[in-house]
C-alpha cells in the first residue's frame, strides 16, 4: 500500500506479540557516525531519569537506551513472570519457553506433562520452568501458554509489517470464543487477565472497537491483580477510543500509561498526538492528579515542542508553555529537568561546532547571535526565571543550567554570575560536577575577554592544562568547544595564524592540503621551526595536527604548484623522510590522456616530487646550455608542466585531491580555484603551450613538430574549457590555432595520421574545416 490509513498506523504502533512489542527504533543499521553524537557538556548524568534516556533530545526516533532495562517490554515480562513463579526459576528458561518456542514445542509440551510419550527436545526437558511445571501440574499456565501460541499467528502480521495484512477474522473471533472459555473456567486472576490482554487484542486488531471497549471493560473490572498487563491492556482500550474518535480520553490513557509503565513508554509516547494547542486542555481536564497533568505536559512538549528542531529554525521558536506548566505543577517534578535537559542538548547542537566535517573550516556554521537567541528566547527567560526563584529539588542545577545558556548565548557577565550562585550551593560531595562547572567558567573567561592578548594566555594557560589533563565526564568535548571559542575569536581579531593552530586541534576535518593557498602554512611552519614560542604557543602546537616535515612536504608542493622548482627542492631536501613517489612517468605523454595507463606501465626510474623538481631545473638548463639537443629538452619540459597540471599524469604532485568530473564543474576563477569545495586545482597549462611552442620554433624534426603542434592544441582546448563561458558545442577558432598549424604544415607525418585516428576532436576539425 502506498500509504498507511491512521487506523493502521495506530494499530501497528500499539500491537505486540504475545507478550512483547519492540518499539525501540533507536538502534540503526547505517554508515556514517551516529547522528546523536555531538559534542555536549551538560551531560546526562546531571539529571537522574535513566528510564526516561529515550526522551533525551534526539534525531532519532528514540535516543539509545539501555534495552536490557524495564522499557524492554519482553525484559519487563520475563521478570514478571519470574515473580509468579516465586523467583525459582532462571530468566533464560522463562525467554526459552515463552519466546522461542514454536506452538509445536507447547504441544509437545502439553504431553510431557501428562506423562504422555513425546519427542520434547532436549533444552526444554532440562528447562527450570519445565521441571517447575511438571512437578506442580500447572495445567492453567500450560493452556493458557498454548492458547497465547495460537493467538500469536493471527496478530504477528501487525508486529512486523508496514502493510495491512489480510486477516483470518473467522479463526480470529473463534480465538476470541475459546479465550472467553478458558477466561471463565481459569481460577487463577492474574492468569485470567493474561487471558483478556489476549482477547482484547484479537478484538483490537479485528477492528471491532465497540466490541474491545466492551470486552475491556467486562474482563478487567472483576479483576485486581497488580500486573504490567493491566497497562498493556489499557493500551488497547486507549487506542480504540482514539479510532472511535475519542481522542482526548485515548491521549488522557497513553499518558497514565507512559508515566507508570516503562514497558509501554515509549509505546504511548508514540500514540500521544495533540496536532492543536486546544487539544492539550482537553486532555489536561481530564487528569485526576498532578502528576498526571505533568505527564501530559511533558509529552506534549515531546511530541510538538521539538518536531521541526532539526530542521534547524522552527517557525517563532520553541515555545516556553509545557516548562512554564510542569513548574507551576510541581518545581521538584523529574519531568522539569527531563524539559530542562532537551533544551540544553538543543542549544548545545545549536551553538557547539558540529563534530564531522567533511571539506575544511569554511564549513564550520557560525550562528548569529540573534538567529540562535530568538529561537530559544522564551525558554531562556523561563529557565532564567526557574533559577531566580529556586523552588525546585536541585536549585545549583538550575543555576548551572541558566549559566551555560547565558555562556552559549554570549551573556558571559550573566553567566558568571549564575556559576557562581550554583558553585555554592552545589553538593561538596559531588567532585565531578563541581568540575564540570568549573570547566564552564574557564570557558566563559574567553567571553568575558575583551581582547585575547599576551596577558589573557598568560592567564588562561593554566586552565588549559588543566583541562587538558583532566578526564572526568565529557572532558575532552570541554577541550574542544575551548578550540573552538578560541578559533573563533582568533578569527574575529585577524589573528589567523592562531585561529588555524586551534581549529587545527579539534576540527577532525581541518585539512591544509585541500588548499594550502588558504592557510597561513608559513607562519604555521615559521612558529614551530623557531625558537622564541610563548608557552601559549607551545600549548597550541603541542596537538596541533600537522608536524614540521608535513609542512615542509606541504610548502614544497605549494612551489610545485606555482612551479617554483628552486624553491620546492629547498623544502623537500629539508625533510626527514623522502617525498611521496609518482605513480607515472612524469615526462611520459599520449595523443589521448590516459592516467591509469600510465600508472601500469613499467617505469625505469620512479620519481619523486623531489627528483622530480630537480629534473625540471636540469631540463630547463640543458635546453638552455644543448643548443642541438634544445627541442627535445624543452619537449620534455613541456610534458613535466603538461603533466603537472588535473589533465596530465602526476598533478598529484602538485596537488592532494583529484577530482575527474572537475571539468563539468562551472565556473572556475583565474587563480585555479575551484569555487564550491575551496579546494585547489591546477588547471593551467599556458606554461606547458610555452614549451611546446619553443619546442616547436627550435625542432626541424617533423614528427616532433607535429607532436609539438598537437600537444599545444591541447593546452589551448584546456585553456578553453575552464573558461565559465565554454560550452561543448564547437570551440572557437582562436582556441584552435595549432590544430591549424598541425594540418596546414604536418599532413604527411606519421604522427598526424595517428592523431587523426585516435583524436576525434581533431578527426572533426579536420574533416570540418
Amino acid at each position: 500500500m502506498a500509504q498507511m490509513s491512521l487506523k493502521i498506523l495506530l494499530i501497528a504502533s500499539i500491537s505486540s506479540f504475545v507478550f512483547f512489542f519492540n518499539s525501540d527504533s533507536s538502534k540503526s543499521c547505517s554508515f556514517g557516525p551516529d547522528p546523536d553524537d555531538y559534542y555536549n557538556l551538560f551531560d546526562k548524568e546531571l539529571i537522574k531519569v535513566s528510564l526516561f534516556e529515550p526522551f533525551y533530545l534526539s534525531e532519532m526516533h528514540f535516543h539509545p537506551y539501555d534495552n536490557k532495562t524495564p522499557l524492554n517490554e519482553r525484559t519487563a515480562n520475563i521478570l514478571e513472570w519470574r515473580e509468579y513463579f516465586d523467583n525459582a526459576v532462571k530468566t533464560e528458561d522463562i525467554d526459552l519457553l515463552i519466546y522461542s518456542s514454536t506452538q509445536s514445542d507447547i504441544s509437545e509440551f502439553a504431553k510431557f506433562l501428562n506423562h504422555e510419550k513425546n519427542t520434547l527436545k532436549q533444552n526444554l526437558k532440562s528447562n527450570s520452568l519445565v521441571k517447575m511445571l511438571k512437578k506442580n501440574q500447572n495445567k492453567d499456565f500450560v493452556d493458557y501458554l498454548s492458547f497465547a501460541k495460537s493467538c500469536e499467528t493471527q496478530v504477528q502480521n501487525y508486529d512486523v509489517s508496514w502493510e495491512e495484512s489480510l486477516q483470518d477474522t473467522i479463526a480470529m473471533r473463534e480465538l476470541i470464543k475459546t479465550g472467553l472459555s478458558f477466561y471463565e473456567k481459569s481460577s487463577d486472576d492474574y492468569i485470567k487477565l493474561r487471558y483478556a490482554f489476549q482477547i482484547v487484542r484479537l478484538a483490537h486488531y479485528l477492528d471491532d472497537y465497540n466490541l474491545g471497549l466492551n470486552l475491556y471493560d467486562k474482563l478487567t473490572s472483576a479483576l485486581n491483580v497488580k500486573s504490567i498487563i493491566n497497562y498493556w491492556l489499557l493500551s488497547h482500550k486507549a487506542g480504540m477510543l482514539k479510532l472511535t474518535g475519542k481522542s482526548a480520553e485515548g491521549n488522557y490513557l497513553f499518558s497514565r500509561i507512559f508515566d507508570e509503565c516503562p514497558s509501554r513508554r515509549l509505546t504511548a509516547a508514540n500514540n500521544f498526538k495533540t496536532p492543536n494547542p486546544s487539544d492539550i486542555n482537553a486532555v489536561v481536564n481530564l487528569a485526576k492528579t498532578d502528576r498526571e497533568k505533568e505527564a501530559i505536559w511533558f509529552l506534549y512538549d515531546y511530541k510538538n515542542n521539538w518536531r521541526e528542531y532539526f530542521s534547524y529554525s522552527p517557525e517563532g521558536g520553541y515555545y516556553d508553555e509545557p516548562l512554564q506548566k510542569i513548574y507551576s505543577i510541581n518545581p521538584h517534578s523529574k519531568y522539569l529537568e527531563l524539559c530542562l535537559f532537551r533544551t540544553l542538548i538543543a542549544a548545545e547542537r545549536r551553538v557547539l561546532p558540529d563534530k564531522y566535517y567533511y571539506y575544511n573550516y569554511n564549513y564550520i556554521s557560525e550562528v548569529s547571535d540573534s538567529a540562535y537567541i530568538s529561537d530559544f528566547s522564551l525558554l531562556y527567560k523561563t529557565i532564567n526565571k526557574i533559577s531566580i526563584e529556586e523552588k525546585t529539588e536541585k536549585p545549583y542545577l538550575w543555576h548551572f543550567a541558566s549559566g551555560y545558556l547565558s555562556m552559549l548565548f554570549k551573556k558571559s557577565e550573566s553567566a558568571l554570575v549564575s556559576f557562581e550562585k550554583a558553585e555554592k550551593q552545589w553538593p561538596k560531595n559531588d567532585p565531578l560536577y563541581l568540575d564540570r562547572l568549573k570547566i564552564c567558567k574557564i570557558l566563559n573567561k574567553i567571553e568575558l575577554a575583551k581582547k585575547l592578548d599576551k596577558d589573557f594566555e598568560k592567564d588562561i594557560l593554566p586552565d588549559m592544562n588543566w583541562l587538558n589533563n583532566y578526564s572526568g565526564l565529557n572532558s575532552k568535548d570541554g577541550m574542544v568547544y575551548l578550540y573552538y571559542k578560541l578559533y573563533s575569536r582568533y578569527k574575529a581579531q585577524g589573528n589567523n595564524l592562531y585561529a588555524n593552530l586551534c581549529l587545527g586541534n579539534f576540527n577532525s576535518g581541518y585539512d591544509i592540503e585541500s588548499n594550502p593557498f588558504n592557510y597561513p602554512v608559513d607562519e604555521i611552519y615559521n612558529l614551530m621551526n623557531g625558537t622564541n614560542q610563548t608557552d601559549f604557543e607551545n600549548f597550541l602546537l603541542q596537538n596541533y595536527k600537522y608536524n614540521i616535515s608535513d609542512l615542509l612536504e606541504i610548502q614544497g608542493t605549494k612551489f610545485l604548484a606555482q612551479f617554483n622548482f628552486e624553491e620546492a627542492i629547498k623544502k623537500f631536501e629539508s625533510m626527514k623522510s623522502s617525498t611521496f613517489s609518482l605513480p607515472a612517468d612524469p615526462f611520459l605523454i599520449h595523443i589521448k590522456d590516459c592516467h591509469d595507463c600510465d600508472f601500469l606501465l613499467p617505469k625505469e626510474i620512479t620519481y619523486t616530487k623531489l627528483s622530480f623538481a630537480k629534473r625540471m631545473v636540469e631540463l630547463k638548463k640543458l635546453a638552455e646550455t644543448d643548443k642541438k639537443k634544445a627541442a627535445e629538452y624543452y619537449f620534455l619540459l613541456a610534458n613535466g608542466y603538461y603533466n603537472l597540471t588535473h589533465f596530465g599524469n602526476s598533478w598529484m604532485a602538485a596537488d592532494y585531491y583529484h577530482d575527474p568530473n572537475i571539468m563539468s564543474y562551472l565556473p572556475y576563477n583565474k587563480d585555479n580555484y575551484y569555487f564550491d569545495l575551496g579546494e585547489f586545482v591546477l588547471l593551467d597549462c599556458s606554461k606547458a603551450k610555452e614549451y611546446y611552442q619553443k619546442a616547436l620554433s627550435l625542432t626541424k624534426n617533423n614528427e616532433l613538430a607535429a607532436e609539438c603542434c598537437f600537444m599545444a592544441a591541447k593546452c589551448e582546448q584546456n585553456d578553453y574549457y575552464i573558461n565559465p563561458n565554454a560550452t561543448n558545442v564547437k570551440v572557437p577558432l582562436e582556441y584552435r590555432t595549432h590544430f591549424i598549424k598541425l594540418m596546414q604544415n604536418y599532413s604527411e607525418t606519421k604522427f598526424f595520421k595517428e592523431a587523426l585516428k585516435e583524436c576525434k576532436y581533431f578527426n572533426y576539425f579536420v574533416t570540418h574545416n
